[in-house]
């Protein structure tokens, strides 16, 4: 309460003790929420979930749009964030909805960042404009997402033009969640376009810059935190948070280590730090690996291996699964493309790229169940949901299996 405004009631809960091996968390998982492209009515669906916990994997805002209280609305390019006040205003926008307020009152969340929070594609501290002023515009961002979010950060650094976000968490015994930047340490994106920076779409053997082993998506602190966390890991699950799939999407059919056709913002534009990451997950030891993703906006569940151009065998086993929910609102690619980058990667077991929504799971000492929540319709502000699909874990193996 503040003078004449009063807050509405909100639910959270303090964590199992360490020593505590809880029989149950139920983890909701979204991402990437365009105001302009539909309602927010995954929130809502979420809050009736109850769930435990909610992960949010970054593109909470998008930089830029118009600022009116309706949506869907006219996707326009107008009105892009630059300054303090202006990421204030867009965070305010935002959170005018009832449905994200909802969620936000039915459990604590978990975040994390992604590009959208300060500018598209952006890596480190250059921006797809490569505008030589893009560290104020970042720091600017950066201080609004503080002032927005419910985060536990350690003491910050540099008057906010660098923050903290990777963080562990312990829901008892039961899972240790590994929460991941890979925005603010990155290396810049492979082979841009001339004179521009942000990704681009490029063919591997052409692309030199993928090969090379200094590129980093995490950093080098980050990465030896990550090894810390897993190795001194006494969770039943083991939960990696982050952004963006792991899992290798080529274009067109691999057969060797220089076929393919990438998108070099995602983990495909840093497949060394990708397998440096990998191993770190089979040398640390840690129980059940887990990853989840987004950034994408479509539903994938796919088995990690160390080579994603070989068949899986002894020599090159799965190592974990990975799930990547879809969109809140913002739009994908037609299924149809989806389907057949499916067929292409063969680790992919499933994609879906039609529909909107979020992922929820139901954890327990023994399995892990992940559904696909999709509403039927993003545009309709009391829109229902149905489970596209659903996917088991056994604790004693990292494949997956339909449920």
């Amino acid at each position: 309460m503040l003078g004449e405004a009063v807050s509405p009631v909100g639910r959270t809960r303090t964590a199992p003790a360490p020593d505590m091996l809880p029989r149950r968390l139920k983890l909701a998982v979204a991402s990437c929420q365009h105001w302009e492209f539909g309602h927010y009515a995954a929130h809502r669906h979420i809050a009736q979930a109850a769930p435990d916990l909610v992960a949010f994997l970054g593109d909470y805002i998008y930089e830029w749009g118009p600022y009116q209280l309706q949506h869907p609305a006219r996707a326009i390019r107008t009105s892009e964030s630059f300054t303090l006040d202006q990421y204030r205003a867009r965070y305010a926008q935002y959170k005018t909805d009832r449905d994200l307020q909802a969620a936000h009152h039915a459990a604590p969340w978990i975040v994390t960042w992604d590009d959208h929070e300060v500018a598209n594609d952006y890596a480190g501290d250059i921006d797809e404009r490569l505008s030589s002023d893009f560290a104020a515009r970042r720091a600017a961002a950066y201080q609004a997402f503080y002032e927005h979010m419910p985060l536990r950060l350690p003491p910050l650094r540099a008057g906010l033009k660098s923050m903290r976000m990777y963080q562990r968490y312990d829901w008892g015994r039961l899972a240790r969640f590994h929460v991941l930047d890979d925005r603010q340490y990155r290396s810049p994106l492979a082979c841009p376009k001339p004179g521009r920076g942000g990704s681009n779409v490029v063919l591997a053997r052409a692309c030199a810059e993928l090969r090379d082993p200094r590129r980093t998506m995490l950093g080098e602190e980050q990465e030896a935190w990550l090894v810390q966390g897993l190795s001194t890991s006494r969770a039943r699950w083991n939960i990696l948070a982050q952004q963006t799939p792991l899992a290798q999407s080529s274009g067109v059919p691999v057969r060797s280590a220089e076929d393919g056709r990438f998108w070099t913002d995602g983990w495909d534009g840093y497949p060394l730090a990708r397998r440096r990451l990998l191993d770190t997950l089979v040398n640390s030891g840690a129980g059940n690996p887990l990853v989840l993703a987004g950034d994408v906006h479509t539903f994938y569940a796919s088995e990690l291996r160390r080579d994603f151009t070989r068949p899986v065998s002894k020599a090159n086993p799965v190592l974990a699964p990975e799930f990547c929910g879809t969109s809140v609102t913002s739009s994908s690619r037609p299924q149809a493309r989806t389907q057949e980058n499916v067929e292409r990667n063969p680790h992919m077991l499933y994609g879906r790229s039609d529909r909107r929504g979020y992922m929820l799971l139901e954890i327990t000492p023994e399995t892990s169940q992940v559904h696909f929540m999709a509403l039927d319709d993003v545009r309709d502000a009391r829109s229902g949901q149905a489970r596209l699909a659903s996917f088991a874990l056994d604790n004693r193996s990292v494949r997956i299996a339909r449920a």
